[in-house]
């Protein structure tokens, strides 16, 4: 019978990192929403109880719209204090569509819609090569 020995052994080390491609909002901007939910006309200036709407597009760094990119926006009023947090995903056309219904509660004054996150695998979210903030009153 042979004797046992030893095989070389090698250390392969870690799998290179795919490099991620820069990517960001190119567009923000708020709507009117009609009572059937569909965006109608940009608009800044909302009565308390409407429903606002925020559209945002998602591209790369050439420009080129990004689908299934999921975005996370936050509102704040105008001392700063988070209101809500939203979400959605873009579509073929790199468009996000989100609505806030606004309470009665709702204070009237300035408030601030921020693209804070949006995450896409293969894809890092640059807040400085594009628009990530909008800001609207309501009264």
């Amino acid at each position: 019978m042979a004797a046992p020995y030893v095989m070389a052994s090698t250390v392969w080390g870690e799998a290179p990192v795919p490099p991620e491609i820069p990517m960001t909002t190119d567009s923000l901007t708020t709507w009117s929403v009609s009572k059937q939910g569909t965006f109608v006309a940009p608009a800044s200036v909302f009565r308390v109880r409407d429903t606002v709407g925020i559209r945002a597009r998602v591209v790369d760094q050439s420009s080129n719209a990004l689908s299934g990119a999921q975005l996370f926006l936050e509102i704040r009023d105008a001392g700063g204090a988070l209101v809500i947090s939203l979400q959605g995903f873009s579509d073929g056309a790199g468009r996000v569509d989100l609505k806030w219904k606004t309470g009665r509660t709702q204070a009237p004054g300035l408030y601030t819609a921020t693209v804070v996150e949006v995450l896409k695998s293969g894809y890092l979210f640059d807040a400085g090569l594009g628009t990530t903030q909008v800001t609207f009153s309501l009264e």
